[in-house]
């Protein structure tokens, strides 16, 4: 298994791939921190800095794992940590309900 330092600059490349800006900021205890946003028409992921690297790794891994990831390239090894976290990878047409991908009905 990989380790988290070495996640980190990983899921930031994906991030970057995708265009969603990543942001370490300081959460009070009613923010969500590893959400996803969309704040003026940039999608962009908070992350809570006072959190030790495992700790960010894993909202920022659970919050890429919710993207359609298909069409991105990464290494085995961060898909095999998003696939653990998640599942398999999400497909277009799906969406994560807690439990698994679901795929919605039109």
């Amino acid at each position: 298994m990989i380790c988290s330092s070495a996640l980190w600059p990983l899921l930031l490349d994906l991030a970057q791939q995708m265009t969603i800006k990543v942001r370490l900021e300081i959460m009070d205890e009613v923010s969500l921190s590893g959400c996803l946003c969309l704040i003026k028409g940039q999608k962009t992921i908070f992350v809570d800095k006072r959190l030790n690297t495992e700790a960010r790794v894993k909202q920022l891994a659970l919050c890429l794992g919710g993207q359609n990831l298909e069409q991105y390239y990464m290494l085995p090894a961060l898909r095999h940590y998003l696939e653990g976290l998640t599942g398999p990878l999400r497909q277009i047409g799906q969406f994560y309900d807690g439990d698994g991908w679901l795929t919605k009905e039109t």
